[in-house]
């Protein structure tokens, strides 16, 4: 049986780079195989690579902190695809929740305590692959 997928959308700056690390090794405890950008750019264009780690990923994690466009529109493709996903935001964004995402469910952790948002993103993470399991069961 191959490990669970997962996909990490955060905008490619220190900060993204810092929770992406942190979720990283959370998810990769559980056994959970996660996307690395590096790995798919040598692949294809960034787009197509992107496209393709969506369409193999289990669920995928979105930090939709200050709207990263680019961030945006991968999750609108996760969406349409109907993939599970799993929103996180900085306590300290400015920007708050696009209105069209007000009605999911959003991890807000404060960037000072990414253990906490590790913890609580892998949580959610078991939850969504125990999910798979049953339904596939």
């Amino acid at each position: 049986m191959r490990k669970p997928r997962s996909l990490i959308l955060a905008p490619f700056d220190a900060e993204g780079a810092r929770v992406q690390e942190a979720l990283r090794y959370a998810l990769e405890k559980l056994d959970i195989e996660v996307a690395k950008f590096d790995d798919l750019v040598q692949r294809a264009s960034l787009t197509n690579a992107t496209l393709d780690a969506i369409k193999s990923a289990d669920f995928v994690i979105a930090d939709i902190t200050n709207q990263n466009a680019n961030v945006l529109y991968e999750l609108g493709v996760v969406h349409a695809l109907r993939k599970p996903s799993v929103l996180i935001a900085s306590a300290n964004s400015e920007a708050g929740i696009p209105p069209t995402l007000e009605g999911f469910y959003v991890v807000v952790y404060d960037p000072a305590d990414l253990r906490d948002l590790a913890n609580r993103v892998a949580s959610r993470a078991e939850r969504l692959v125990s999910e798979a399991i049953e339904k596939y069961a």
